[in-house]
């Protein structure tokens, strides 16, 4: 396996904002290990998709240099993709499954909290693509507040009920604003 091949697919499923579970990308940083990790580390800066997919692969490939990257440039590569994707399959479903991803940034804890918090406030739908998870993102019409409103009561701790109603998770939201 060679780093040729990761860089050929990291730029590929970037462009294609392939989420992490499917991208070749990270199966071939996970190959390579440490091997992969200069490279990855570089591609950090891109921002966008191509950082994002460096990161996941990181976190798969090499944990400690993973984790040291300072938390708030995690949480800020994060939280860019979170805010402009076209897709959130890489997110899961909010309410009721995430994904690795999104527990990362769980775990990001505080600081992960402070970016999430202005996107309570951003109602862009938020759709899924696939048959099943797009129908069930479709009728709950999900939108980026919603993924901003669980990952942060995920990372207080908070219990919360994803409501069918985006004017229900709307007022629960709001509750959310009022405790800060």
């Amino acid at each position: 396996m060679q780093i040729s091949e990761l860089i050929i697919h990291l730029q590929e499923e970037a462009a294609h904002e392939m989420p992490p579970f499917g991208a070749e990308s990270i199966k071939i940083a996970h190959r390579l290990g440490s091997d992969a990790t200069s490279f990855l580390l570089e591609q950090l800066e891109a921002g966008g998709w191509t950082a994002f997919l460096a990161l996941e692969a990181l976190r798969e490939s090499d944990t400690v240099s993973y984790s040291s990257i300072p938390a708030r440039k995690r949480v800020g590569i994060y939280v860019e993709v979170l805010r402009h994707s076209i897709f959130y399959n890489a997110w899961g479903l909010p309410g009721y499954q995430f994904t690795n991803t999104a527990y990362a940034l769980i775990s990001l804890g505080e600081e992960a909290f402070a970016a999430l918090k202005p996107l309570l406030d951003d109602q862009r739908p938020a759709p899924l693509s696939g048959s099943q998870d797009a129908t069930t993102s479709a009728m709950y019409g999900n939108r980026i507040c919603d993924y901003a409103w669980v990952l942060i009561c995920e990372i207080r701790g908070q219990s919360y009920i994803y409501f069918y109603s985006p004017a229900e998770r709307d007022r629960e939201i709001e509750k959310l604003r009022v405790v800060e």
